[in-house]
């Protein structure tokens, strides 16, 4: 039990995981909010900088829903977070609300 207790705390104080939060929520320690990475459509990455989804044209083309961005080379897309989530732009998560 004790043992256990002591993961828990230990995972706690990493942001790793906390008892109050949904199934693939992290808790964010400094926010004291729970926190989720937001998710790209099919074929797309988050781009590290810009906050937007990014994929490099099929043929030219960019996928539906997307929109070409001549200067990156790229099509881009908006982020998705959770329903009842708000994205932070400064730490890149998306929180519970």
């Amino acid at each position: 039990m004790r043992s256990a207790l002591i993961a828990l705390l230990v995972l706690a104080g990493t942001g790793m995981a906390h008892a109050g939060c949904p199934d693939g929520f992290a808790f964010n320690t400094s926010m004291k909010k729970c926190e989720i990475v937001p998710s790209c459509p099919r074929g797309f990455t988050l781009h590290p900088v810009k906050d937007i989804c990014t994929a490099i044209p099929d043929a030219g083309k960019c996928p539906q829903g997307s929109t070409f961005n001549i200067k990156e080379n790229s099509c881009e897309s908006t982020l998705v977070c959770p329903p009842g989530t708000v994205f932070i732009y400064q730490i890149d998560k998306c929180i519970l609300e």
